[in-house]
């Protein structure tokens, strides 16, 4: 296969990375399994216009994308839209869309995994026509990140801490929205807390992503209005994969969701892919069966 391998050296841990010595790693890997692969170091600013230019390359197969959760949720969309298929390496912080596909976390092994891997069929979503790969999310959790931006942070250590920081500081209060959700034409209109719609159901006993990703369907969890010990509480069951098992979460999967906000809300963010983006009045959110292509190694959860 001919690979586009494109490093965003401002996202995710590669700030921090030697990408000298781990693009010679990911050559070596490519190479040595008999691919062609063209390795791009760019800045952040230049990840669209990389990515468009993949996109539209009829000479390259696979793009494989190294970042943040950005970086990988644009490599997605270009693909999708492409029709090539995405390889992930591992930059973010939680790489929960990594962990789906079963790839290894250490950035190097994950490199020779992907050149072993086959090409796998897997869903992807869609918010108003972008593409998503793990989430759209609104309330606590799109708090929370904002609140993250206060906070200086150089390392995957140090925005873990700064994401614990905001954590603690928006549990103090109490996050409420008013929306209409309407999952598969079955709407039900209130005011929320948490609400979140994932490429697939979450999986259970780890942290929030999927044991499949081509069961087709969108998994989408709500609260009602929480207190801040019930966000607490939600936040750690969560994590820990305990989600079923809160008193406060309401779970159910569709194929499309539509969000009718109550009232104009456009200074208000959603997080899309751990990315923060405004508000639409009217959200409307599907999934597509076995749209993307994606190297994954065969012990996935595929």
């Amino acid at each position: 296969m001919r690979i586009a391998a494109i490093l965003n050296k401002d996202g995710g841990t590669l700030k921090t990375e030697d990408l000298d010595r781990f693009s010679a790693v990911l050559r070596d890997a490519f190479e040595g399994a008999g691919h062609e692969i063209n390795i791009q170091v760019i800045p952040g600013a230049a990840l669209l216009d990389t990515l468009e230019a993949a996109e539209n390359d009829p000479t390259i197969d696979v793009i494989v994308a190294g970042g943040g959760d950005g970086t990988v949720s644009a490599a997605a969309g270009s693909a999708f839209r492409s029709g090539k298929a995405l390889g992930v390496l591992p930059a973010g912080t939680m790489n929960l869309f990594a962990r789906a596909l079963g790839l290894p976390l250490q950035l190097d092994q994950a490199a020779f995994a992907l050149a072993q891997s086959s090409l796998r069929a897997v869903d992807i979503g869609t918010m108003n026509g972008r593409a998503f790969v793990h989430q759209y999310s609104v309330g606590l959790q799109a708090k929370v990140v904002k609140n993250r931006k206060v906070y200086e942070y150089s390392s995957k250590l140090g925005k873990i801490w700064a994401s614990l920081k905001a954590c603690l500081s928006i549990l103090r209060r109490r996050i409420a929205f008013s929306a209409e959700i309407t999952c598969d034409g079955d709407s039900q209109s209130g005011r929320f807390s948490v609400l979140e719609i994932a490429n697939n159901e979450y999986g259970v006993g780890h942290m929030p992503y999927p044991d499949k990703l081509d069961a087709g369907v969108l998994g989408v969890y709500r609260t009602g209005v929480l207190k801040p010990f019930q966000s607490a509480r939600l936040s750690s069951d969560l994590l820990v994969g305990k989600w079923r098992e809160n008193p406060d979460l309401r779970a159910r999967t569709a194929e499309k969701v539509t969000i009718s906000f109550a009232r104009n809300r456009r200074r208000d963010h959603a997080l899309l892919d751990g990315e923060l983006v405004l508000i639409e009045d009217v959200v409307n959110l599907e999934i597509h069966k076995g749209a993307l292509q994606v190297l994954a190694p065969s012990q996935g959860a595929i």
